[in-house]
């Protein structure tokens, strides 16, 4: 089975999570290339038995003359879904979805959609070493400022009221799989990383932030079903500032425990994440 996996570059993070699924599922004996959606002018994807995109939306690219056997998609964000998403979806007669999160999956049924498959966010444990516990006062990450990290002032304000320093960061919105050094760097100033969202579908954040060894936060919402194990590499929480705040000084409390947790946990789901994608995909093809 030869798949194409379409992303965009620069400035967009879908380039981040295809490279990831090509080096996953590499060893798996499953070939694929990864394109440019907008260069898909030079690619000839007749050759594919798949053409996974990396965002729903890239389908737009498509030509009559070039369309491929399989198409999947992945589905990111679609808390907002109207019309428009479902003109575009059906327009292009998707194989398949993926999402992330079961509020996706809710909003695209609402849309008469039902071939959508839940799998998480894949990511690639090698690119994110396991980093030093930072010798600071105890300290919480969050991201901030765009559309992906919403609510940051919750993780700010559930600090203040559990007495902990909070570290907030602008998330840099062109990540690439060829320049994570900056990632990794906000990683290693924070004890834990905490999300303050029901809507933040994506889990990215805090998957790589486990596999550096810091224990996460996070609602029950965004994708984290099979990598958060409440009390071995953090904890959920409700949703609202004193649960959470809650839950930072648990943290802090079991820190040492949380941590030699957190980058197992990661490192166990990989291998079940890539098998989801070629399952998914050996499926429909055959």
């Amino acid at each position: 089975m030869k798949v194409a996996l379409i992303a965009e570059w620069p400035n967009c993070g879908t380039d981040h999570v295809m490279h990831t699924i090509q080096e996953t599922i590499a060893p798996k004996g499953i070939e694929a290339d990864i394109f440019n959606v907008h260069k898909l002018d030079e690619v000839d994807l007749t050759k594919y038995d798949v053409v996974h995109f990396g965002f729903y939306d890239y389908c737009r690219a498509l030509k009559a003359n070039n369309y491929p056997a399989v198409i999947t998609a992945n589905v990111w964000h679609m808390s907002f879904a109207n019309e428009t998403d479902k003109a575009i979806l059906d327009k292009y007669n998707i194989d398949q979805l993926i999402v992330d999160d079961v509020m996706t999956l809710q909003q695209l049924g609402l849309l008469g959609f039902t071939n959508v498959t839940k799998i998480p966010m894949p990511i690639n444990p090698n690119k994110f070493p396991h980093l030093e516990e930072p010798n600071t006062e105890f300290t919480v990450g969050v991201f901030c400022n765009n559309y992906w990290y919403k609510n940051p002032e919750k993780v700010i304000s559930a600090a203040k009221l559990a007495g902990i320093a909070c570290h907030a960061t602008v998330m840099d919105e062109n990540r690439t799989s060829y320049n994570l050094d900056p990632i990794k760097d906000i990683y290693s100033k924070v004890h834990i990383l905490a999300s303050g969202t029901f809507v933040d579908t994506n889990s990215l954040p805090l998957r790589e932030a486990l596999l550096c060894g810091r224990p996460v936060l996070s609602t029950q919402s965004d994708g984290m079903g099979r990598v958060l194990r409440d009390g071995v590499n953090g904890y959920w929480y409700n949703g609202s500032i004193t649960d959470l705040a809650e839950k930072m000084l648990l943290c802090k409390e079991n820190y040492t425990m949380l941590a030699e947790g957190a980058r197992n946990t990661v490192f166990e789901s990989v291998d079940d994440i890539a098998n989801s994608y070629i399952n998914m995909w050996e499926k429909i093809v055959q």
